[in-house]
């Protein structure tokens, strides 16, 4: 969602604004939810095994597509959230709840920080991304005990 990460970046998701509703049925208003460290730190030593170069970040969850307005856009970009996507503070909220690890892996494949969006999702840069990350989530279940 910043301007400073190209299409086909790897950003390693560490906590997500919460701007959807399922998050505040399993935890306490805050502002983020939050990856859990474990699995986290897991995806980190992937990534770095691997060489795959990646971003740590943040996310914006919302809960309907493409209705980001230009001021939200600016707001978060503001506050240096990376990404924005439909899912990541809900599995983490989710996931704090019943006590289980989880991590998030997102490829930035269209610009929205943008006046008009950029579409990337099908260039090679990106599609080569979004397949590495198949690799390094084998790749960290795998290592996992």
């Amino acid at each position: 969602m910043t301007k400073n990460n190209p299409a086909g970046t790897v950003i390693l998701c560490e906590k997500a604004v919460r701007d959807e509703g399922v998050s505040y049925h399993y935890l306490p208003e805050e502002m983020y939810a939050y990856a859990s460290d474990k699995m986290t730190n897991a995806i980190r030593v992937s990534l770095d095994n691997m060489n795959i170069p990646y971003e740590n970040g943040s996310t914006w969850t919302i809960d309907s597509m493409y209705r980001e307005t230009i001021d939200e856009i600016k707001y978060y970009s503001g506050l240096g959230i990376d990404t924005v996507e439909m899912e990541a503070a809900s599995m983490f909220a989710v996931a704090q709840f019943r006590k289980v690890s989880i991590g998030a892996l997102f490829v930035i494949s269209d610009i929205v920080a943008l006046e008009e969006w950029d579409e990337h999702l099908h260039s090679d840069d990106t599609q080569q991304s979004i397949i590495q990350t198949f690799i390094i989530a084998i790749d960290t279940l795998r290592g996992i005990d």
